[in-house]
């Protein structure tokens, strides 16, 4: 007798399928690596790594970022305030800069731009991040205020712990509207940081 082919995995609009994808070291790792690459732009900026060491760290972390899991994949159609979309992210490379340190050179022919800082990668990449929840999946399971709830526990557990162990002033903020959340920089909790404010 033929074996009955496996049944296919759950909807994310269905919420086993929901808490499998949140579950996902997929997931997990994507918002692990876009919390890191904060880190990297300050590496960038302030010259912390040579040329040739940044670009296989790059090339690693932006191979994650590149490929959104499932639940994300609403990030390829959001577009930011100042018109930026997913294909400044996709186009992204390292090139030398004016000033000797590493830059970002985004877009093809009449789109190219270089970036003056690493930073404003990471900006759009926070951006699109906070847009992609006016689009699906996200745009329809946020309607479910228990499921965007449970999304939201569940991301910035992740996000906030790589944040914290790394000592980086960032953390995923659930917006008052109850259907979006930002990355929101220079912000946190960690020793670290809060001696920093108490001193300025």
């Amino acid at each position: 007798e033929e074996p009955s082919p496996p049944a296919p995995p759950p909807s994310l609009k269905e919420e086993a399928g929901l808490v499998a994808a949140l579950e996902s070291y997929e997931l997990q790792e994507w918002l692990r690596v876009l919390c890191r690459m904060h880190v990297l732009t300050q590496q960038m900026l302030l010259g912390g790594l040579e040329y040739d060491e940044l670009i296989p760290l790059r090339a690693k972390r932006m191979k994650v970022i590149l490929a959104p899991p499932p639940l994300f994949e609403s990030i390829k159609l959001a577009r930011t305030e100042k018109g930026v979309t997913w294909h400044v992210v996709e186009t992204a490379k390292l090139v030398a800069g004016d000033n000797g340190f590493v830059a970002v050179a985004t877009g093809r022919d009449e789109t190219y731009a270089v970036l003056d800082r690493g930073s404003k990668l990471q900006g759009a990449l926070s951006a699109l991040f906070g847009k992609m929840w006016d689009h699906p999946p996200l745009s329809e399971i946020v309607q479910d205020h228990n499921r965007f709830r449970l999304i939201t526990t569940s991301i910035k557990a992740v996000y906030d712990y790589t944040a914290r162990k790394m000592e980086l002033p960032a953390r995923l903020v659930v917006a008052q509207d109850g259907k979006h959340v930002h990355v929101k920089h220079n912000c946190g909790d960690s020793p670290t940081y809060l001696q920093q404010q108490h001193r300025s």
